[in-house]
Parts: C-alpha cells; structure tokens; sequence
C-alpha cells in the first residue's frame, strides 16, 4: 500500500481545485461580458441609468404669481441626458424660449396665420424630442390650412396652471384658437416644482455606492447590469417609503389618480376654461392625450373617458387622440427607457392624428374663414 496523503499533499490538491474554479468563473465571466459588449446589454451608455439636466441651468425656469413656473424668456441652451455611469452624453435636445417664454420662435408680430396655442405639460412641451418633432409641430404642418402654432407647453403644470396662465399670460398673445392638451395626471392637485439647480434625476446611484463602484460600473456591461439591479431595488424602496406616507401604499399610479380624482374641482376648472374663452370670443378645444404605460395592463382609458365627460358637461369639445400610439410598440414610444416620454415617432403619431381629428371640425373650418377675409 502507498502511503497516506500528507496535509501538503491535501492543501496542494485544495489549491488546484480553487484554481481551477476560479479559471472557470473567470471565463464565465469573460464569455458573459463580451456577449453584453457585443449586444449592447448593460452598456453605461445605453439611455437606461440617466440624468436628465439643462445646460445651461439658469435661467430657463422663473417663479411668478402664478400657481406654477414659467419658462424664463429668450432662454438658449439644451436637455441633455448624461449616464450616471460614466458621465458620457447619450442623448441632447436644443431647447429655444421666446420672448413670451414659449418654446420656439417669436410670435408673428403681423398675425398673417390663424395663431393656435396649444397649453400642457412635458408631453405638450416634448420633453427629449427637438423642437420641429413636438406633435404641435407635426400638427401645424400636417393641418388643411396654414397655421401658426405656440408650444405653452412646460412640464409639471397641471389644469389649474394650464387655466391661470391662459387667463394672466395666454390672452396677450391674440391665439385665435386654444388647444388644452390634457395628459390625465393634469388634474393633480399640487404642482411639481423642479429643484434647485435644474436637475430632474430619473436614475442615480445611492450615496453610499464607493466611487470604485462607478469606476467599475462604466468599464465592465457585466458590472453595470447587476449595479442597475441594486439601483431598482433601492428605488423600490424608496418608493414604498412614499407609499407609506399615503392613503392606499400598495396601489399603481393611475389608481392613486382615481383614488383622488375630484370631479367638482376638476369640474370647475373646465368651467373657468370655458368661461375665459368665451369672455375673449376664442374657442378652445380640450384635447385628451394618450396615456403612457409601458406593456402593463391598466391603460387609464377609464381616465380619459372621466375627464372627457367632465370637459364636455362644462361645454368644452373634445378631441381624443389618446390611441394615437397604439401601433407603437412600446420601445418606439420612449424618448429613452429611464424617461418614457413619447419618442420621436410617438410625437409624430399623435399630431397626425390631431390633425386628421380637427379636419373639417367647426373651429378650424372657422379659422379658414378668418384667413380667406
């Protein structure tokens, strides 16, 4: 018989084994990084862990006596989202205010085109998509007569600023036809204000994550993929934080928005919309948006239909393009995954149907009128 295995022995075959694995998990690795790299899965430059700044950061809100900000005047400068991985830039839209604080050119100061101003929130602004691509943009262009078309659009506002704007701001712009762009989560009481110095951020590492980590995370797909895991799981966190400070913790956003849809209040908006068109001889259109879900179930139709109800018992008419996406899949409609507001194409969709809703529609049939006297 040999003789027994000595402990060098035994820690020498210990070794080997550990080396072996390691060289195992070592290829693993290897292999599983550079299919990421070659799919683009994981990339710290793909649009999935942004923040969305403007730059320059100040001026391009201001504060006024109005229930909301305002785009500060002749304002020149861009969105531009950054990876918070690495820093690199992944996507920048030009952003120009007028001297009214619109977003686009100078309102025509000879008035030679019936003026349509349309009033909303980011979507209406176009939040990530160039000026030229907004769907009032593609409105006025795909419209059966010439139009001059003013984006009021700025994101957070809700009815209420929408209204207050028109009445203190909007009227001194002569508009010949108002538009109110209502996206559903327009009728929230409160106002979003951005905070100070002009960050929106959509994702961002926790505090406490070691700069190494971000080093790593902007060299390595494989490393930024499970950081990205750890960053949605501190967001759920968060989020189920603020779900707790609420009436009902464990409900999706459309339904918080049921849960505190006030119809009188929102009623009364629509009145005072009403009443302000009709005190300056303008008509105004509501016109109800799509609402932006990403592959869930619930699509909020039950929403529009409320507030569609609402806008018409005040005497508003309605126009709905709120299935202008629905030939969209779901990664056409994003400006990027971290910010799902509509893309490009999605912008397109909706101001060709907007346009082929208005075609022939009692006020754009009197705007023609207007332009042929």
């Amino acid at each position: 018989m040999g003789a027994a295995p000595t402990s060098k022995t035994f820690a020498r075959r210990a070794a080997a084994r550990a080396a072996l694995l390691l060289a195992g998990v070592a290829i693993a690795l290897g292999a599983t990084e550079a299919y990421l790299r070659i799919s683009g899965l994981g990339s710290p430059t793909s649009g999935a862990d942004v923040n969305l700044k403007w730059e320059p950061t100040s001026p391009y809100l201001q504060r006024t006596t109005l229930p909301a900000t305002v785009f500060a005047p002749n304002y020149v400068g861009a969105q531009v989202y950054r990876s918070v991985v690495s820093g690199a830039e992944v996507h920048r839209v030009e952003v120009r205010t007028s001297a009214a604080g619109l977003r686009g050119p100078d309102a025509d100061p000879a008035h030679r085109y019936p003026r349509v101003l349309g009033i909303g929130d980011s979507l209406t602004f176009g939040q990530g998509v160039e000026e030229n691509d907004t769907f009032l943009a593609v409105f006025g262009r795909q419209a059966p007569l010439r139009l001059e078309v003013l984006n009021a659009g700025v994101p957070s506002w809700n009815l209420a600023a929408e209204v207050a704007w028109l009445e203190e701001l909007g009227w001194p712009l002569t508009p010949d036809l108002v538009l109110i762009c209502t996206y559903v989560n327009d009728v929230e009481a409160s106002v979003l204000l951005p905070p100070e110095g002009g960050d929106h951020p959509i994702r961002l590492l926790s505090p406490d994550w070691a700069e190494a980590a971000t080093g790593l995370r902007s060299r390595s797909n494989l490393a930024n993929l499970v950081g990205r895991h750890f960053d949605r799981a501190r967001m759920a966190r968060a989020v189920a934080a603020v779900k707790q400070s609420r009436r009902s913790p464990n409900t999706t956003y459309l339904e918080e928005l049921r849960a505190s849809l006030d119809p009188a209040a929102i009623g009364a908006q629509y009145s005072a919309l009403k009443s302000t068109c009709a005190a300056h001889a303008v008509p105004c259109i509501v016109v109800m948006l799509p609402v932006l879900v990403d592959g869930a179930a619930d699509r909020g139709t039950d929403l529009v239909d409320h507030l569609a109800r609402l806008a018409t018992e005040a005497g508003l008419p309605v126009v709905r393009v709120d299935r202008a996406l629905d030939g969209l899949t779901p990664f056409d409609r994003f400006v990027l995954p971290a910010d799902q507001h509509p893309s490009r194409a999605a912008h397109a969709a909706i101001g060709r149907e907007l346009a082929a809703e208005l075609r022939g529609s009692h006020s754009l049939d009197e705007l023609s009128r207007r332009a042929v006297e």
